[in-house]
């Protein structure tokens, strides 16, 4: 945050933890999400509700991220490692035309829907429950 202040950068906010319908405005506001974990995640809910409400992720190649996320089309991946490339990544999202961030958006949305609908998440929980019972 010293490095905002000192730069008098105005459009980025480190925030925190929040929840509820605070975030979801704050999200509703944003080009995108940057999800810099130094964790190997498995499948984390700022991912999904990002998806859900078309908002491009921004996310190194830790974890099981990269299953979520497809470079370039709902989002973009970079080397944990290489903060510049998160750095280029922020600026290419940035100047993206309307078209590009329009075209990225329907492209969560989609995502979203191919991998966490209710119904086909569903069926593959009940095809393991009932192969685990024969």
């Amino acid at each position: 945050m010293d490095l905002i202040d000192r730069k008098k950068i105005n459009n980025i906010q480190i925030l925190g933890y929040i929840s509820g319908e605070s975030k979801y405005e704050i999200l509703s506001k944003s080009i995108a999400n940057i999800v810099p974990s130094k964790c190997y995640e498995n499948c984390p809910i700022i991912i999904i509700e990002c998806l859900r409400m078309g908002i491009p992720v921004i996310s190194n190649n830790l974890g099981a991220i990269p299953e979520f996320i497809r470079d370039r089309y709902n989002g973009f991946i970079y080397n944990y490692k290489d903060l510049n490339s998160l750095k280029k990544l922020i600026l290419t999202m940035y100047n993206m035309n309307k078209g590009e961030l329009l075209l990225m958006h329907n492209n969560c949305m989609e995502s979203y829907f191919n991998l966490f609908d209710i119904d086909k998440n569903f069926k593959i929980i009940d095809r393991v429950y009932k192969s685990t019972y024969k």
